[in-house]
């Protein structure tokens, strides 16, 4: 029987079997010369099977180029080496890893690329850089859930870099006129707006003294308006002329328009 159970191929040989089937005939004293060549036949089946494992676990190891586990990769190596599987193999899977190595760092670095590019405040991502670099990451196999994370954080670079640049080209056409013609309310809230979308400092602040100076302008001509009323309130023949001369003068410099001032001259000239 045990002669039986060594006579297949090596890689078939049951080797749990055969041990349990020596351990018996050694503790029934079956002679030594008898138990030679079962004992033979038995290394050299843990032989072969040892190295048709290692080259079945090698190949398996290095078969996933970017999900390859290059330690356990490494490890299969070694085992292969020491179960004396053939050098052509080796050298084909330690080909293989390198080739995922490099996959695999290319994947990592694009990957660190696009986290940088989009790892900073919305209205300071340069949106051309991180769609390149999102682009590379895809091209390096970077995951799909990676890819989409990524992705929504660039949506919204943009979505808030549009509503910034729309915001500043909204405060400057509420600004785009002569200081007497500026609609000082729509600039104001155009202005807080600008403001909340982010629009650069120096750009408010330049927005903001077109809209004081337009203010003080519009209170000037306010000023000097009520100062020509007043001046031109009583009867005629109580009117100060020059006075209201003098005031219909100041009127018209600061913007007093003719349908303003020419009820107020009719007075006058009364």
């Amino acid at each position: 029987a045990l002669l039986a159970a060594v006579a297949s191929d090596p890689l078939t040989i049951d080797v749990a079997a055969v041990t349990t089937a020596l351990r018996a005939a050694m503790q029934a004293s079956v002679e030594h010369v008898q138990l030679a060549e079962p004992l033979k036949k038995l290394e050299k089946a843990k032989v072969h099977q040892r190295r048709a494992n290692a080259s079945e676990a090698l190949r398996t190891a290095v078969l996933a180029e970017l999900e390859m586990d290059l330690a356990a990769a490494a490890a299969a190596v070694k085992e292969a080496e020491s179960a004396g599987v053939p050098a052509v193999e080796i050298e084909e899977a330690k080909s293989q890893m390198s080739v995922a190595e490099t996959a695999q760092q290319h994947r990592a670095e694009a990957l660190a690329a696009l986290e940088k590019a989009v790892g900073v405040p919305a209205l300071e991502v340069d949106l051309q850089a991180a769609e390149q670099a999102w682009t590379m990451a895809a091209q390096a196999n970077v995951s799909p859930q990676e890819l989409k994370n990524k992705q929504d954080l660039l949506d919204s670079a943009k979505e808030a870099q549009q509503k910034r640049d729309d915001a500043e080209t909204a405060l400057r056409a509420a600004v785009n006129a002569e200081l007497l013609q500026v609609g000082v309310q729509e600039a104001t809230a155009a202005a807080h707006a600008a403001s909340s979308a982010g629009v650069h400092v120096e750009v408010l602040a330049a927005m903001k003294a077109k809209i004081d100076e337009a203010v003080a302008a519009q209170q000037r001509r306010a000023a000097a308006y009520d100062v020509l009323q007043a001046a031109v309130a009583g009867a005629p023949l109580a009117v100060d002329v020059e006075a209201a001369l003098g005031a219909a003068a100041e009127a018209e410099e600061a913007g007093a328009v003719q349908a303003q001032l020419q009820p107020a001259r009719e007075k006058i000239e009364e």
